[in-house]
């Protein structure tokens, strides 16, 4: 299975199109959006995403509700969120608070996380924890995403605005 990762897109509907765009063209099985989206109006950007959308909340993402409305073509929910992914389990978040402590307990194959706006990729008991960065650009510069194969366990990093391979230690 094929999975695209983004977060911190905090409103900037340029970088969202691109995304949606970057995400489209590779047409990966799912999409998640790690948190702070900011804006429920954001959701009229990311409807044309032809992949199906589950959403976890940011620290950023304020009227809950309302993103639920505007995202009703998308699953949203409040994190650290699990997942089974071809009878694997992945753990979503938004704040990478107890990262460490849910990779030891070698119950997850992958964690992701958002909310440092910085590219991540590390191993850590057999879990493989990534972070796609940020598709706003605004804090690290670049305007990134992820796109992780369960099959291999491996993910790929890229840049949204030159749609190069970005290489993450």
């Amino acid at each position: 299975m094929i999975i695209g990762f983004l977060s911190d897109t905090h409103e900037n509907i340029e970088m969202i199109k691109k995304a949606v765009l970057f995400f489209n063209e590779i047409n990966p099985n799912l999409v998640i959006h790690l948190g702070d989206i900011c804006s429920p109006i954001m959701g009229n950007y990311f409807k044309e995403l032809k992949s199906p959308l589950k959403v976890i909340f940011g620290n950023n993402d304020g009227d809950k509700d309302f993103l639920r409305v505007k995202f009703n073509y998308a699953e949203m929910f409040h994190g650290p969120h699990e997942f089974i992914v071809e009878n694997k389990k992945i753990l979503c978040m938004h704040q990478p608070e107890f990262v460490d402590v849910f990779a030891k307990s070698g119950e997850y194959k992958l964690i992701a996380h958002g909310h440092t706006h910085i590219m991540r990729k590390e191993i850590l008991n057999d879990t493989l924890i990534i972070n796609p960065g940020e598709v706003m650009g605004a804090l690290s510069g670049i305007s990134s995403i992820a796109i992780y194969n369960s099959n291999e366990n491996e993910v790929r990093y890229y840049d949204l605005n030159t749609k190069r391979e970005i290489d993450v230690k």
